[in-house]
């Protein structure tokens, strides 16, 4: 399993969320396994680390993230919320380690299908679900 970290510092919330989508459309666009965790609000940088909760919990929204979803947190989904490029659904709250009570928030686009993104990966292949589940 191999795990990329990528961390914006930007003063706006605009701009990690576009990031969050290049990395799950990725360059091959065979990454709907992909999951994204992202994170809006204070860090500490310290020679040249990113320190704090909103580090932490972009983390844990990574580890709870089903492939081929982007999660936010209520920060970013405050921020985002009137941006007509991206749509917010909160999701069930998550226990993670260090927060009993995380709400996570999927992130999505206008244009994004409403299938689940194995669904979708399958159906743009050509596949059809019932023939592969039969097998």
């Amino acid at each position: 399993m191999t795990e990329d970290t990528a961390l914006d510092t930007g003063a706006k919330a605009r701009k990690p969320s576009l990031i969050a989508y290049q990395v799950r459309d990725g360059k091959d666009g065979d990454s709907y396994w992909d999951r994204v965790g992202v994170a809006w609000g204070p860090v500490l940088n310290r020679l040249g680390d990113v320190f704090g909760p909103t580090v932490n919990i972009a983390a844990r929204l990574t580890s709870v993230a089903r492939p081929g979803r982007v999660l936010a947190d209520n920060g970013l989904a405050e921020s985002l919320q009137d941006d007509p490029d991206f749509k917010l659904r909160r999701i069930r709250r998550q226990a993670v380690k260090g927060y009993r009570r995380l709400e996570p928030w999927k992130l999505r686009r206008p244009d994004d299908r409403d299938l689940p993104p194995a669904a979708a990966f399958l159906q743009e292949k050509g596949e059809d679900l019932r023939g592969i589940i039969d097998e």
